[in-house]
C-alpha cells in the first residue's frame, strides 16, 4: 500500500511524505497492512500543503497531482503540479511539471488559484508508450483578493498531460 500525506517537519514547514506498506498478502486480517506502514522519504518535487493524489498508471509507475497554499509573496505555489516516475522510490525525487498555472483576474480581484487535482481517467496506449493522465481541478478568483469579501465561487475544468512510458 501507498500513501501520500501531509506532515510538518521539526523546522514547522509542512512537507509531502511517501508512506508504504510491506505488500499485503491474501488472507491477511483486514488493516494488517497498516502495521507495516512506514514513511519511506519526502516528495521533494511537490512540496505542499493542500490535496493531493497518488494514482497507478496503467503503462507502469506512478503519477501524483497536487496543490499547496497560494502564498502573494511566492508565484510558484499559485498552480497545480505533477510528478511521475517508474517505481513509487522514485517519487521521491521526481521534478514537477505545472498543469495548471495561477492567473492574475480581471478587476484586480486578486489571482485565480488552481487546487484540488483529482485523477478522473488515463488512456495507455500499449504502441507509442503514451499514457494521458485526465484531471479535473477547482479554481478560485478571490484567493488574493484585497477585498476579503469576494465571494466563494469556484469552478471546475478539466485538463490532461502526457506522460511517456
Amino acid at each position: 500500500m501507498l500513501i501520500v500525506g501531509n506532515t510538518t517537519n521539526k523546522d514547522g514547514k509542512i512537507e509531502r511524505v511517501l508512506f508504504e506498506s510491506d505488500p499485503i498478502k491474501p488472507g491477511d486480517p483486514p488493516n494488517q497492512w497498516m502495521q507495516s506502514l512506514h514513511a519511506s522519504g519526502t516528495i521533494q518535487g511537490l512540496p505542499g500543503a493542500r490535496e493531493n493524489q497518488l494514482v497507478a498508471l496503467d503503462g507502469g509507475g506512478f503519477a501524483l497531482v497536487g496543490s499547496d497554499n497560494v502564498d502573494r509573496n511566492d508565484p510558484s505555489r499559485h498552480a497545480v503540479t505533477a510528478v511521475t516516475a517508474p517505481s513509487a522510490a522514485g517519487l521521491t525525487t521526481a521534478v514537477r511539471t505545472t498543469i495548471v498555472a495561477g492567473a492574475p483576474t480581471e478587476g484586480n480581484h486578486g489571482t485565480t488559484a488552481p487546487y484540488g487535482p483529482s485523477v478522473i481517467g488515463t488512456t495507455y496506449d500499449p504502441v507509442s508508450g503514451r499514457e494521458v493522465v485526465d484531471t479535473r481541478v477547482s479554481t478560485w478568483d478571490g484567493v488574493n483578493s484585497p477585498n476579503a469579501r469576494h465571494p466563494y465561487d469556484p469552478r471546475t475544468y478539466t485538463t490532461s498531460f502526457t506522460v511517456q512510458h
